[in-house]
Parts: C-alpha cells; structure tokens; sequence
C-alpha cells in the first residue's frame, strides 16, 4: 500500500454501530437489502489518485477480524449487548469490502469521488464509519501531509486550553469525533489529554477501539439509518412510534436518548406521548438550526405531559465548534433539564492555524434505499434544518412531506 493502512483494527469505529446491529440481529432485520452514498456537503475537491488510494485502504479491509480481547470488551462495557449476538455472531464475521463501489471523476487538477455500496445490513453496517473516517485522514495525508498544521506541541497547548474551559463551564462532555477526524493519531492525543487533564468531565467515548485502549465508557445508541429504513419499508408517519417501541422491546430500558430529528423533532413530539416520554431518559438534539428553540419546545412537551423537565436529558451534538457556543448552551434556562455534550470535529480536527483559510472537510454517507421484493424504495431525511435534507430521488421528498403533513 502506498500509505499506511489507516482502520486496521475493526473496533475503531462508533458504539452506535453495535448497539444498532445487536437490534437488527434481535429483530431480524439483518438480512434486509440496503444502499448507502457518500455525499460530498463540501464540495472538496480530491486529489488525483485519491480513488486508487481509498480502494488500497477499503481492500485492506477483508483481513479485519474481532479477537477474543475486543469481544470481551464489547462484553463487560456494552452490557445491553446479547451475549449469542457477541459470541456467535461478531465472533464469526468476516468484512466484505467488495460491496463498496468506488468511482473517480477526473479533471485536471483534481478528482471527484463518487462512493456506493449496497448489500444485507448487517454486513455492510460499519462502513460508513471506516470509510469516514478513512477518507478523511486520506485525504489530510494527500493534500497536506501534516505541513498546515500547528506542531504537536502547539496542538497540545490548544488542547489543554480547550479542556480547561469546558472545564470550568461545568458541561459534561463525550467524544464523538472518529468519522471527521484530522487522523487517528490527533484523535488519540486528544483523548490522552482529556483523560489526564479533567477526568471529570469526560463522560466517554463514541469510539469503541479507543473506550477500550483507554477504558473510558462506551457511547452510542443509534442512527438516522434506522428511522430512515423502518419509514422506507412501513410508512414515515409510523416510523418514530414502531423504532420506539422496537428498541424498548429489544434494550428494556437501556440505551434510553432518543434521536428526535429524521423527519423533523416537531413531527417526533406529536409522536411522543405520554408513556414514551417517561420511559425515555431524553433526547439527542443534532440538527437544529436554533438549540434555544430546541430547548424551549422540549422543555415545553414534558411540562405539558406533567413530567418534571429536571429529570430529563438533552445531549447536544451538533457542531459544537466554539468555547462561547458550549458554554451559552450549558447556562440556556440551566437547571431546568439537564444537559450533555456530545463534541466531534472540534475535538479531533482543531489543528489549523487560527487565520488559515483551511478548514475540516463536511461530507457524510448515508443510506439512500433498500430493496423489497426486487423492487426499490428511496430513503428520506428531513432533518430540523432544511439545507440537511437528504435524499437520491426528490420525488420521494416531497411524497414523505405530504404524507408526513411537512408541506
């Protein structure tokens, strides 16, 4: 390989994978045929050869295995796992990367990269976070080598200043910064720091590989993946109340933040009624355009239930990218529901000089369709924020509004 082999421990990826796979393999979706895409929100442009290069690492991929000593791990910290799921299952699976389709569009100074892959859910799950955070770090190693970054000793500084205030501003805060990362070594210093520096704070990890490495609880309940699937193949209007109640039956209680916002938080909360409200432990605000607002409305909704706002949580994670963004977010009607962090990119891709024109790269992948009976049905995110809607096919966006009353 022409660069080092960037994921080669197949645990270094985020808890939601697990978490989330355990549910399938509980509920028999595993074998249900999916499509993913990569999109490029950015527009970054690649350089020539990044696609030879990303293939080199996504077929270094077919080696991966889980040993006896990640499965224990998986065991003793992810307790809500099923114990056959880990011993059985993941004890016997094998990657196969040859799913992953990797196309280049060339120009002359610089390629586009288009990536796809499709296959059982259960056997393509990961890889949206390999190919992340892969990606990523490629494309760092390509473009910049590490030549426009501040020194080690210069992150480290900027490191402990950053720990130091969230610190001080007393936020509760998790990592969740594997698939945007500037590399996995930038990542690791960071989390050396945190844990050295203000133990107290860090709540944990997203990163399976690293919660172990540096025993740090393990954080992940699920993705958009799986609204996005259950209103593909049911109805998006019943999407919310069947992935509520499937995940109850599946985790009992465990495993209780609820990702409000696949086709939009408003929409959920009519969905959100009495029972769930109680039985759930809160909710995971990731898209919204306006976090006061986000507040307000759910701070609102239990009030409204009767249910004391106090014994509910809301865990922050969209693009928390500044000191002053954390801690107005920490004080907003403080003491009236609890609040935690979950902090990615500004964590594990603050590495630019302060006025460098540089920035971290914004792409996602998703899941774009699966398939029934040979016959292919579009997936949909809405989202809280309109310019984060996400689909292949606009026919299907605006079917999902009018049925969803969105219009």
């Amino acid at each position: 390989m022409k660069y080092p082999q960037i994921i080669n421990d197949p645990t270094d990826c985020d808890v939601y994978k697990w978490s989330m796979s355990n549910f399938l393999y509980k509920k028999g979706y595993l074998r249900e045929s999916v499509g993913w895409r990569f999109f490029n929100r950015g527009g970054t442009k690649f350089p020539l050869g990044f696609t030879d290069a990303l293939q080199e690492q996504v077929n270094s991929w077919s080696g991966l295995a889980f040993t006896d000593e990640m499965l224990t791990h998986l065991e003793k910290t992810m307790y809500w796992l099923d114990y056959f799921y880990i011993w059985s299952y993941l004890k016997s699976y094998r990657f196969e990367p040859e799913c992953i389709r990797i196309k280049s569009i060339p120009y002359k100074d610089y390629e586009d990269v288009e990536v796809t892959y499709e296959g059982e859910w259960g056997k393509v799950i990961f890889f949206e976070i390999y190919l992340l955070s892969t990606m990523s770090e490629l494309y760092n190693l390509m473009t910049d080598m590490g030549k426009s970054i501040i020194s080690v000793d210069g992150q480290q500084e900027r490191n402990s200043n950053k720990i130091k205030l969230i610190a001080s501003c007393g936020a509760k805060v998790a990592e969740f910064g594997t698939r945007r990362r500037y590399s996995k070594s930038v990542h690791e210093q960071f989390l050396v720091q945190f844990k050295n520096e203000a133990p107290e704070v860090l709540q944990g990890t997203s990163n399976a590989m690293f919660s172990r490495k540096f025993n740090l609880t393990p954080i992940g309940t699920f993705g958009h993946e799986l609204v996005m699937f259950i209103g593909a193949k049911f109805n998006p209007a019943m999407a919310n109340r069947i992935v509520m109640k499937e995940w109850v039956d599946v985790y009992n209680g465990a495993l209780g933040i609820y990702l409000p916002d696949t086709y939009t938080t408003k929409l959920f909360l009519t969905d959100f009624d009495l029972f769930n409200s109680k039985l759930w432990d809160g909710v995971r605000e990731d898209s919204s355009p306006d976090t006061d607002n986000f507040v307000d409305m759910l701070i609102d909704h239990y009030k409204k239930h009767r249910i004391d706002p106090a014994t509910k949580i809301i865990n922050h994670s969209n693009a928390i990218n500044s000191i002053e963004r954390l801690i107005h977010m920490q004080h907003y009607r403080e003491g009236e529901i609890r609040r935690n962090f979950g902090i990615g990119t500004w964590l594990t891709n603050d590495v630019y000089p302060e006025k460098s024109s540089l920035k971290p790269v914004d792409w996602v992948i998703k899941m774009t369709h699966i398939i029934i009976d040979n016959k292919l049905r579009y997936c949909v995110k809405l989202s809280d924020t309109p310019q984060k809607i996400l689909s292949i096919n606009q026919s299907s966006v605006e079917w999902y509004m009018r049925e969803l009353g969105l219009f």
